[in-house]
């Protein structure tokens, strides 16, 4: 079964409280937090978002993300993803020199010009999309050049790691079902060379697939009304509690828990400090 990711749009809304641990986007983010607060700590920096902030999350980086209920019980931002490349183009396009800092990712406080150009491209952006690429290109670049008056740039990006370009690779088609045979025949390499080249970063090829799935499961079940069966489908899982079972080890909650505010949801309570508790390499 395949089914269309509502991407690179995402609408997040959470009822509870929530820290994910070693989150890997695959691609660039600008998020825009509506309510409660967006708490982000990556390698060597850290900040925290509130409502009417606007922060801007690399790619390719282990983020701990803490989603913080505000005044109303609630956590809600927008986010748009945008691949490294046409960001990149965009930067070009507005004239813009490479630079970025962690201290240039996140504002308290989005500008009246920026939060009409995101809107904007998020409204372009919503499948199905019609608005020819050309124009994207240009609509991307603009939302780069009013990030970059807010002070917000994306840092420069080194070369991918190997597992980065098996992340990207697999999240192409979550739901596929991945041999490793596949994967090095896509890439061009052996399988010993697969399994030496993941092993040399602390991981194996089961784990990182279960990890790509999982990561693209969270995006589903806070962006999305699809039940949990057709979630499980979308990421490659025939059985929704072969799925659940694999969730609950990477993120510490049944994937409905996620939808379901603290005090409907008597086993876990309030006991925050559970939620998410995920470790770098996920058990498979």
């Amino acid at each position: 079964m395949t089914m269309s990711f509502p991407l690179p749009v995402l609408r997040v809304r959470q009822l509870r409280r929530a820290e994910f641990h070693a989150l890997i986007g695959s691609m660039p983010a600008v998020v825009l937090v509506e309510e409660g607060a967006k708490a982000v700590k990556g390698p060597g920096f850290q900040f925290v978002t509130p409502a009417g902030g606007i922060a801007v999350l690399p790619e390719r980086l282990p983020l701990d993300i803490d989603n913080r209920m505000g005044p109303k019980g609630v956590y809600e931002a927008r986010m748009i993803g945008i691949d490294r490349r046409r960001f990149e183009h965009g930067r070009d396009m507005a004239g813009i020199a490479p630079t970025g800092s962690s201290a240039d990712l996140s504002r308290d406080r989005a500008s009246p010009g920026l939060l009409e150009c995101f809107h904007r491209l998020a409204h372009a952006l919503r499948p199905p999309v019609t608005v020819p690429a050309n124009v994207l290109d240009i609509m991307i670049a603009e939302l780069v050049a009013w990030l970059a008056e807010d002070g917000l740039h994306l840092p420069q990006a080194g070369l991918p790691s190997f597992s980065a370009t098996v992340r990207a690779l697999i999240a192409q088609r979550a739901d596929r079902e991945w041999k490793s045979e596949d994967v090095c025949h896509q890439l061009g390499v052996s399988e010993a060379t697969l399994r030496r080249r993941l092993r040399a970063e602390g991981l194996s090829f089961l784990g990182l697939l279960t990890d790509v799935r999982m990561t693209e499961a969270l995006a589903l079940l806070q962006s999305t009304d699809w039940s949990v069966a057709a979630i499980a489908l979308a990421v490659g899982y025939a059985s929704p509690s072969r799925f659940a079972g694999r969730f609950r080890d990477r993120f510490g909650l049944l994937p409905h828990e996620i939808r379901l505010p603290n005090d409907q949801d008597d086993r876990i309570g309030t006991k925050v400090d559970r939620i998410g508790r995920a470790i770098a390499q996920p058990s498979f």
